[in-house]
């Protein structure tokens, strides 16, 4: 009626997706529902959204992987051609008797700073696109992504700065132990 200043249908919003074939058979048949507009849940669709969903998350955690096996080959390679460029301080450096950590040391701390680096670049990146997004199109992007925030983004950008810096020690570490002699 026109006093009424309720919608004739109720939106919900689950929390988890695999939630919406339940709610909906509890629903679906309760008498308050009117039969003239039947619950609207299409199980094909949310299937195939679920599908694009998961889609999405493998081809992420491959490109994740890509890029972190392409990090490791390049600072691999930096450090082997730092310790060819520096072979002969490296060999005066081990004929005095410097302990191995020494003549390591400073490899391992470069390959540091570059993975930490790398790290930082792509933490603002990151964080700058996330928050580009929540700020551009707060409504839209909460719905695509709902419960990431400025905190959530901050949170991601640390921990792709801490997979920098320890792929980055890493990967040197690897690099020092096939392409120096002791």
């Amino acid at each position: 009626t026109e006093s009424n200043p309720f919608p004739a249908s109720l939106d919900v919003q689950v929390k988890k997706i695999d939630d919406v074939a339940a709610i909906d058979a509890l629903v679906r048949y309760d008498v308050a529902v009117d039969p003239v507009y039947p619950t609207s849940y299409d199980k094909g669709a949310y299937q195939r959204i679920q599908a694009v969903l998961f889609g999405t998350a493998v081809a992420g955690f491959a490109l994740l992987g890509l890029l972190g096996f392409v990090a490791v080959t390049v600072t691999m390679n930096s450090i082997k051609a730092a310790i060819h460029a520096r072979r002969d301080e490296i060999t005066i450096m081990q004929l005095v008797g410097a302990p191995r950590w020494m003549v390591r040391g400073p490899f391992v701390v470069e390959g540091a700073i570059t993975g930490a680096v790398a790290g930082v670049v792509a933490g603002l990146i990151t964080f700058g696109l996330t928050f580009a997004g929540i700020a551009a199109a707060s409504g839209a992007f909460t719905r695509f992504a709902p419960g990431v925030t400025v905190t959530v983004a901050a949170a991601a950008a640390a921990v792709v700065l801490l997979v920098g810096l320890g792929l980055g020690s890493g990967s040197s570490l690897i690099s020092l132990r096939r392409h120096m002699e002791t």
